[in-house]
């Protein structure tokens, strides 16, 4: 587990923050000019100071804001120079430009370099002691990283359930990374949050007990909405170009098997049908950066060895543990690790109840291991078989299938239960952890963060003075 004071240095600073620098940097700058007015001896350091302010201003005016102005389909692949500016009575900003760097992730069809570096140099003329016009430059650089939605541990569109119900963080949830709702998020007791809160609502709803408990940040409100599309297009394209786009034509249904010894099979039979013992799989060996669709429902298990991303229009129901080859029994990610999985369903991502997954409070099996960066795109990020009235499934009382263990990540178009109360109890507890890798790089073709406006999300990875 990474301690919290770990997790503080892995995460980057929030891009609000930045902007917020961007405003100090305004004020900077006009105090500045009235320190010169005033005739501060040391004209060198002063302008060497402004210079500075300078260049971050060019990052933050024309740099900045142009990554901001792109969608991640149109980002520059190469280097674009800026206009210059400046600041009047101050000096100038010029040599703005943006450059994708490939240095710190590897770039192909499937996975593509993410990082940005933005450059600027502020240029203040004075006079030396011989009365000679000397010019005094500072060039600053910032790197900022493209966010995927594997960027969030835990985001949602809407609080609500389908039941029109609002779930609360409480004293049991502990999350270790950056968290977003674009709805108002109820809390109650005293739950605990590692990363950034943010959420699109003026505050948090005050349950019973509201103490949460915000360790490294202090949480942020009306920030903009994250658009959770409805559809995996760039997951459906890169599966389609590399033949491991499959479609049910409304009468099948897949299932999809990791083996960390053979690499995956792929089973497909009638849409509704149990299981047929006898069928023969499709057999694929281990893969790198492979994207695979399907156009049907989806059930998916196994030991994961390679990098994947895995669609499906349908519900996609996770049958038995999806975990990596090096991952401890516990679920825990082995850092270094080179497995990466990501799992997009355009409906709903849940947990079958099967006795693998603690079926019958838990008569035969218990609990449920996940690795993988999840979404839910249509609805929900949910369990199976709830004890409601009107289902077939009634199970005994209590219902406690376990614990979900799940290092790596959620998104969801609305809020979905692991646990209910009917039946005295029923479904999971949450052990939820986040896989610190997913910040260097999301899964093969893993869809990206945007805006209302379907601009790109970044975040700040370093800042830099030459």
């Amino acid at each position: 587990m990474i301690a919290p004071q770990e997790a503080s240095e892995r995460g980057s600073i929030p891009i609000l923050a930045a902007m917020m620098l961007m405003f100090l940097i305004g004020s900077g700058l006009a105090y500045l000019k009235w320190a010169s007015d005033e005739g501060v001896e040391n004209r060198y350091d002063r302008a060497a100071i402004q210079a500075h302010y300078l260049a971050q201003t060019g990052i933050a005016e024309r740099g900045f804001s142009y990554l901001r102005s792109l969608g991640p389909t149109n980002l520059p692949i190469g280097r674009v120079d800026l206009t210059s500016g400046g600041i009047p009575g101050v000096g100038d900003y010029k040599d703005v430009y943006v450059m994708r760097d490939y240095t710190h992730q590897e770039h192909t069809v499937f996975r593509w370099a993410n990082f940005y570096d933005v450059h600027s140099t502020g240029v203040v003329k004075i006079t030396n002691s011989k009365g000679e016009e000397i010019e005094v430059r500072r060039t600053c650089t910032l790197k900022v990283r493209l966010r995927s939605f594997a960027g969030y541990m835990y985001l949602t569109d809407f609080e609500d359930t389908i039941f029109g119900e609002n779930i609360s963080f409480w004293d049991q949830d502990t999350l270790w990374g950056r968290v977003h709702s674009n709805d108002q998020i109820a809390m109650m007791g005293r739950a605990t949050f590692y990363g950034l809160v943010t959420t699109s609502a003026e505050d948090f709803f005050h349950g019973p007990g509201y103490n949460p408990n915000f360790v490294n940040f202090m949480p942020i409100f009306n920030v903009p909405e994250v658009i959770v599309p409805s559809e995996a297009t760039m997951l459906r394209m890169c599966a389609a170009g590399s033949g491991l786009y499959r479609t049910g034509e409304g009468l099948y249904q897949y299932r999809l098997v990791f083996d960390a010894e053979r690499g995956f099979d792929i089973y497909r039979w009638d849409i509704g049908s149990p299981f047929p013992d006898s069928l023969v799989a499709e057999s694929y060996p281990t893969m790198i950066n492979a994207a695979l669709f399907f156009d049907s429902p989806l059930e998916i298990k196994g030991t994961v060895v390679g990098t994947y991303t895995v669609g499906a229009s349908g519900d996609i129901r996770l049958i038995d543990d999806i975990r990596y080859a090096d991952s401890q029994p516990s679920g825990e990610v082995n850092p270094d690790s080179d497995h990466m999985l990501g799992i997009v369903s355009e409906s709903n991502v849940i947990v079958s109840n099967t006795a693998e997954n603690g079926r019958e409070n838990s008569a035969q099996g218990s609990s449920i291991v996940i690795n993988a960066a999840m979404i839910a795109l249509g609805e929900s990020f949910t369990f199976e078989d709830q004890n409601d009235d009107w289902e077939t499934y009634q199970g005994p009382q209590p219902d406690d299938r376990g614990v979900i263990r799940l290092w790596g990540s959620v998104v969801q178009k609305r809020r979905g239960y692991v646990h209910r109360s009917n039946h005295g109890s029923t479904g999971y507890g949450k052990d939820y952890h986040y896989d610190y890798r997913f910040d260097e790089g999301p899964p093969p073709c893993y869809p990206e963060a945007t805006d209302q406006l379907g601009h790109s999300l970044f975040d700040i990875v370093a800042w830099g003075t030459e």
